[in-house]
């Protein structure tokens, strides 16, 4: 199954994900503090002051996206802190003592205090469950986008429409299509893992994803390339499938040397 990591232990991490899905994605209530808070007229407050209103200039990430946020109001600026912890629950290349900071920074912006005894900003829950590389971290705005950009679309499903995808990892799949950049982000592929552990790899890289599928299928390199990232899941899986037979486990991760 894909939710083994070796000697890294994702449990706390994936409780985490299963507190912020009913919570936050089916609830529509704050992960920290347990207030409304990803509800609909918030998202389209972050829609329009961080979707639609890029900063492609020069500077760093926090202080231009706290510019973005001057008009928004404070529940926008905690819903955008949120966001970052779910952002972070994957990527081990950053520390949970850096996830932690940048999280706080961001909800002090609402000039309220950040609930800093909740379970859900410790170590092992921010500890990270493989690397998303520097594409990643340079652009973290795209990524806050693509996630505003999944939360609208989601939220304006029906409440059966949305437990039957929560309940099929292969139909969420395809859905996410529809949402904008969806095969260029690394945290679609963080999503999946997180939601469907046992389905989706913890591959975050493109590039790691289509060297993995070259190694262990017999397409050609031209065929593997111009795979979509869903075609690559379904590749990764059968493989998975096929070396757990092979090799008589299920205890078997592609960064873990066996």
């Amino acid at each position: 199954m894909s939710r083994y990591c070796g000697d890294d232990d994702p449990k706390s991490i994936l409780e985490a994900a299963l507190h912020w899905r009913d919570t936050a994605l089916l609830s529509r209530r704050s992960v920290l503090t347990n207030q409304p808070l990803w509800t609909s007229p918030t998202l389209d407050l972050l829609n329009e002051h961080v979707g639609h209103n890029p900063d492609l200039g020069d500077g760093k990430f926090l202080q231009k996206l706290k510019n973005q946020l001057v008009p928004a109001d404070n529940s926008a600026k905690q819903l955008v802190a949120e966001m970052m912890w779910l952002l972070y629950l994957c990527p081990s290349s950053l520390t949970a003592a850096h996830k932690r900071k940048t999280i706080q920074t961001i909800w002090s912006w609402s000039g309220e205090p950040l609930p800093t005894d909740s379970r859900w900003l410790d170590d092992d829950v921010l500890a990270g469950v493989g690397s998303a590389g520097p594409g990643f971290n340079q652009n973290q705005w795209r990524e806050l986008v693509f996630l505003i950009n999944f939360l609208r679309s989601f939220s304006e499903l029906t409440n059966v429409r949305q437990l039957e995808l929560i309940g099929d990892g292969w139909a969420f799949d395809e859905w996410l299509r529809q949402v904008p950049d969806w095969e260029a982000r690394q945290f679609r592929h963080m999503l999946l893992f997180l939601l469907f552990p046992d389905d989706f790899e913890r591959i975050f890289g493109q590039n790691d994803r289509k060297t993995i599928v070259r190694h262990y299928s017999k397409h050609e390199r031209r065929v593997v390339n111009r795979m979509d990232p869903v075609q690559l899941d379904r590749e990764l899986q059968a493989i998975r499938k096929r070396l757990e037979a092979e090799r008589g486990t299920t205890q078997l991760d592609y960064y873990v040397p066996r």
